[in-house]
């Protein structure tokens, strides 16, 4: 019996940035840097989503994570859409990276 091809959406692919600082919150941030990347889902109403996930403390990861976000904002507003950013950490790291 054959399987039934996967139906492609024609939704916009949702993306989503996350960027976490993996000492903050008794190291739970260390579980997210885990996860393969980048991360393919489905919301609940259907959309696709790719999150992808980078260390605020990395240097590399940090300064690829802004670099990546910057395209895909810019491409994203090009087609009157946009992009999510979420900080992970205490305080201190979501004022870091608002500066």
């Amino acid at each position: 019996m054959a399987l039934p091809l996967p139906v492609a959406s024609a939704a916009p692919v949702e993306e989503i940035y996350l960027f976490v600082n993996p000492k903050s919150g008794g190291n739970k941030g260390q579980d997210f840097l885990k996860v393969p990347q980048p991360f393919r889902s489905t919301a609940e109403d259907g959309r696709p989503v790719v999150l992808h996930i980078f260390s605020l403390i990395d240097a590399g990861q940090r300064e690829t994570g802004f670099s990546q976000l910057k395209r895909a904002a810019d491409a994203a507003s090009a087609r009157g859409q946009r992009v999510k950013a979420i900080v992970g950490g205490g305080d201190g790291t979501v004022m870091w990276a608002d500066t």
